[in-house]
């Protein structure tokens, strides 16, 4: 799997619709959904060197995705979660080859990094959640993406976390949160507002990158954060930090999937069922050989083993076929991208009607076959 990493830019940049990249270095609250700042721990010294690396690091990823770009292979960009490992898990057991399809993983720190490249055409695919899959939607009408598999089903793998002062969800009235804007983090903090009758206004927002959340929450930057594995494996290591939610408590809403171009799918649609099928394969294999798939995933992610299957935990892998009897009283996928777009929706500015019925088409098409 091929790595690329950079620090995030510390410039200052106008807000706008897609703010989940702003920075301000101011100390007021922010809407989580569109204006973001950054507070800067960094003296003004360190700025240039910021820059400068960002510039380097910057165009040596952009050059490694388009010399990607062979005839037929399919560009999937990932970031650090454990449910998206099972595609490490794929390529390293020659799963992708065995269905004659040609897939390079592009692995992001930073989730912004990824929907960037998403959308300037320069991957074919993302894993992301159905969150990210609305949002892009929203962002990105000249590049639309569809469903063709599912990871996992978040059950306690995203959480919020405080520090030692705070003992309950209503001791965050007035103190500070860090979270990733535009993101899944988003939409868990508008779940926790509405469950404990807070408001966005009660809150003191910071955004962070996940990466920078231990940091963050060690140093007292922040009270609180909203993350995932493997940022919150670190910060659950600082002394006194406690989870007071998390999405064990909204079952069944955090899905991860794989999205890819319509583009991709309707031009070479035996690519992207192969590697559907080649996805359902790898949680099978996992199943089959634990210990085996384990230590490779783990060592793919560049985490200690007993670090990645503390965040494994808080997982629900589902193929295809799983996924219609897993849901509960009811529920239908199309249920779950409903509530997303729900609690979303209000939060953009002149949001468009998500079609989800074809959104979901390549997904509901796939299921079933053998």
């Amino acid at each position: 799997m091929q790595v690329i990493k950079r620090h995030e830019d510390r410039e200052i940049e106008q807000p706008d619709l897609t703010g989940m990249e702003s920075r301000q270095g101011s100390g007021s609250s922010v809407n989580f959904m569109e204006d973001t700042y950054f507070c800067l721990d960094l003296s003004l010294i360190l700025f240039d060197n910021f820059r400068m690396l960002k510039l380097i690091l910057t165009c040596f990823l952009f050059a490694q995705i388009s010399s990607a770009g062979e005839t037929n292979q399919t560009r999937i960009g990932v970031i650090p979660w454990p449910g998206y490992d099972f595609l490490a898990l794929a390529e390293k057991k020659g799963l992708f080859n065995q269905h004659g399809v040609n897939v390079k993983l592009i692995n992001f720190a930073y989730i912004s990094d990824m929907k960037n490249a998403f959308r300037r055409g320069q991957l074919d695919g993302i894993a992301a959640t159905t969150v990210d899959a609305y949002l892009n939607f929203q962002k990105s009408h000249k590049n639309p993406c569809q469903i063709i598999a599912t990871f996992d089903y978040s059950a306690g793998g995203d959480v919020l976390i405080a520090g030692p002062q705070i003992k309950n969800v209503a001791q965050l009235k007035g103190k500070t949160l860090g979270l990733e804007v535009m993101s899944l983090s988003s939409y868990m903090l508008a779940r926790i507002l509405t469950k404990y009758q807070l408001k966005e206004s009660d809150l003191k927002l910071r955004p962070y990158m996940h990466m920078e959340m231990p940091g963050a929450i060690a140093s007292g930057a922040v009270d609180a954060v909203i993350t995932f594995p493997p940022s919150s494996i670190e910060v659950l290591k600082v002394k006194g930090t406690k989870v007071l939610f998390s999405s064990k408590e909204i079952p069944g809403e955090v899905l991860d999937v794989l999205l890819l171009t319509k583009k991709v799918i309707s031009e070479r649609p035996h690519d992207a069922e192969g590697i559907a099928r080649a996805l359902d394969e790898a949680i099978d294999y996992h199943r089959n050989f634990p210990m085996e798939a384990e230590n490779i995933m783990a060592k793919s992610a560049g985490v200690a083993l007993t670090d990645w299957r503390d965040g494994f935990s808080g997982l629900k892998m589902v193929t295809r076929d799983e996924l219609q009897r897993s849901f509960k009283d009811g529920q239908t996928l199309k249920d779950i991208l409903k509530t997303v777009e729900e609690v979303v929706s209000p939060k953009i500015r002149n949001p468009e009607k998500w079609d989800i019925e074809s959104v979901i088409e390549p997904l509901m098409r796939y299921s079933g076959r053998k």
